[in-house]
């Protein structure tokens, strides 16, 4: 299976908050869910916020409020968490 260098990590030599998300994506489909966890912590919280919202816009309500921002204020601290771990060798990368 051939994915996309990191472009980022290519060229600085460190993780990117985005790193591991193809690789997790792919364990995800394949049933791996621990090993997609343990590459990219933070894909399962976005796939969940992302369907909160298009349920939202779905049902005309607003999609950006107070929970949807507190979602994606969660997803975000998640990332950048898992991003600090990988470039310290807690996560892999």
């Amino acid at each position: 299976m051939h994915l996309l260098p990191c472009v980022y990590h290519e060229l600085f030599g460190i993780c990117c908050p985005f790193c591991g998300f193809q690789r997790a994506s792919v364990a995800l489909m394949q049933g791996d869910i621990s090993t997609s966890v343990a590459l990219y912590p933070a894909l399962m919280p976005l796939m969940f916020t992302a369907l909160t919202m298009t349920a939202l816009k779905l049902s005309g309500r607003r999609v950006f409020g107070g929970i949807t921002k507190g979602m994606l204020i969660a997803d975000l601290a998640i990332m950048l968490v898992a991003c600090l771990l990988k470039n310290l060798g807690v996560l892999p990368e």
